[in-house]
């Protein structure tokens, strides 16, 4: 391995814009840290597996985003596209992207046609009210007769977010899906993730105002316990509603 192979190896994650100086007070960081990213894994995980167990020929993620969970999906799936209407998440999708994906920055309605499984993680939140039918319609448009569409929202157990139009029960989402008309069936409704006493004081303590910090020797036990105490959760407790639908 020469040099430059060695040093091209390394741009596996952008490593240069961690260390960052805060234009407010002229401060310098070395890390940047996502507070709630145990949760964010689990769910990513939970739906990646979920994906998987379908074992589809074809996946395409409506709202991808950076494509984190496009690309995460097993090499053996023969066509992989992640589509969304934001050119800065699709720059930072293709930057990332050292797999099979295909990233389109376009109208899910103009990739060409249908999936096994379509799948939209945390979008259907940020539709105003009035295309939420048509944002249905759109994900059924993209599925084959007789596949899947996997769609993630947060319930109603965690606070509304500023850039969220509304968050979900599953009475909700079963009004809305039924409004567009589409034909497809509820398979599955899971609650996925919930806080305890320990993992809110752990977050609380590692990551504040005053230090952030990472106890390497307890990774381990910190996320065993995520994904096999805290991954499946009681409606009035979990933070992320993943319903499966079936296409007839």
């Amino acid at each position: 391995m020469d040099k430059f192979q060695m040093q091209d190896e390394q741009y596996l994650f952008p490593y240069h814009h961690i260390p960052n100086v805060d234009t407010k007070n002229g401060q310098l960081s070395i890390i940047r840290r996502l507070a709630w990213g145990h949760e964010y894994v689990c769910y990513q995980t939970h739906m990646k597996l979920k994906i998987e167990e379908l074992n589809p020929d074809s996946v395409v993620e409506v709202g991808c985003g950076d494509g984190h969970l496009i690309m995460s999906l097993d090499d053996k799936i023969s066509r992989k596209v992640g589509v969304d209407l934001s050119e800065r998440s699709i720059l930072m999708a293709n930057a990332f992207n050292n797999s099979n994906v295909e990233f389109i920055c376009d109208d899910a309605s103009n990739v060409d046609g249908e999936f096994d499984v379509v799948v939209s993680p945390e979008v259907l939140e940020h539709i105003p009210d009035e295309g939420v039918s048509d944002f249905f319609r759109l994900l059924d448009q993209k599925c084959k007769p007789g596949g899947k569409i996997l769609i993630s929202v947060p319930t109603t157990n965690m606070k509304l977010h500023e850039k969220h139009y509304r968050h979900y029960d599953i009475e909700l989402f079963t009004k809305q899906m039924k409004d567009s008309g589409i034909d497809c069936k509820i398979e599955t409704v899971e609650y996925i993730y919930h806080s305890d006493w320990f993992m809110k004081n752990f977050i609380r303590f590692s990551h504040n105002n005053k230090w952030s910090i990472e106890f390497a020797f307890m990774r381990k036990y910190v996320w065993n316990r995520v994904w096999n105490k805290l991954r499946f959760s009681k409606p009035n407790k979990g933070h992320r509603l993943v319903v499966l639908l079936g296409k007839a």
